[in-house]
């Protein structure tokens, strides 16, 4: 069984790498990822929906860095967290629900540094970098 994600210390930052068998596997993986980096326990989406939010994935580079960029924003302005409702069409809709859980790793940014989302033989691999 593949690894969903593992935590790379860096010097100053904190990667992220994440894998999935596919697209959808790959999302759940990154918020998993990103959300335990933060949290540092698993989260669950507690309360209710306060918003929804489509994107279009035209290139799924560009898609995973603006996800990332928006789920930094959210958390960390509005204490909103995402969960992947569905991907279908090139076409991804998240849901987004109020956090009631304590951030114990604050991130600033996701950075280019490294960054790279690629479909390799069975599996999407990416590899992320965060300011914090």
């Amino acid at each position: 069984m593949m690894e969903k994600y593992e935590i790379v210390d860096t010097t100053a930052d904190i990667g992220l790498k994440v894998y999935g068998k596919n697209i959808e596997e790959f999302i759940q993986n990154l918020l998993e990822g990103f959300y335990f980096l933060c949290f540092d326990k698993k989260i669950e989406c507690k309360e209710g929906i306060v918003e929804k939010k489509n994107y279009l994935i035209d290139n799924l580079e560009n898609f995973v860095y603006e996800l990332l960029k928006d789920l930094i924003f959210y958390l960390f302005t509005k204490k909103n967290i995402f969960k992947l409702q569905k991907i279908e069409n090139s076409k991804a809709l998240f849901l987004i629900f109020k956090n009631v859980d304590d951030i114990e790793l604050e991130i600033k940014a996701i950075t280019k540094h490294n960054f790279y989302v690629k479909e390799k033989k069975g599996f999407i691999e990416g590899n992320f970098i965060f300011d914090v």
